[in-house]
């Protein structure tokens, strides 16, 4: 993963950045990565934005309470905003979607005070 998000279009930097504050309470987020055209620089006016979140810990249905609350995060959003809940243990040996997220994806900054604060309980 690539981390130059400093060369992001502004303006999608910015729904970024407000978005990695609630992102970043969620328990076990660890990583937000964005994907697809904005990451690679292929966007065009009607593309969509692909954000990755990843979680501490293993792959498990617990994922899916953690994707519902990233869509609501995402849902307030003034772009079409596709989010994706993965686990960290996918980085290790990526494949499909998350190999191409490890390869092109940009990672964007948490905030580290709150994404430290602990597990999924």
């Amino acid at each position: 993963m690539r981390s130059d998000w400093e060369s992001l279009d502004p303006a999608v930097l910015g729904l970024l950045t407000r978005l990695a504050r609630p992102i970043s309470r969620l328990p076990g987020a660890e990583h937000m990565v964005l994907y697809g055209s904005y990451a690679k620089g292929t966007n065009t006016e009607g593309s969509d934005v692909d954000l990755a979140v990843f979680f501490r810990g293993e792959k498990d249905p617990v994922l899916l309470e953690e994707y519902r609350s990233l869509a609501r995060i995402c849902a307030s959003s003034e772009y079409d905003v596709q989010v994706q809940a993965f686990s960290s243990e996918e980085l290790a040996s990526p494949c499909g979607i998350v190999e191409e997220i490890d390869l092109y994806g940009v990672e964007l900054p948490l905030f580290p005070s709150e994404s430290a604060q602990g597990g999924r309980e």
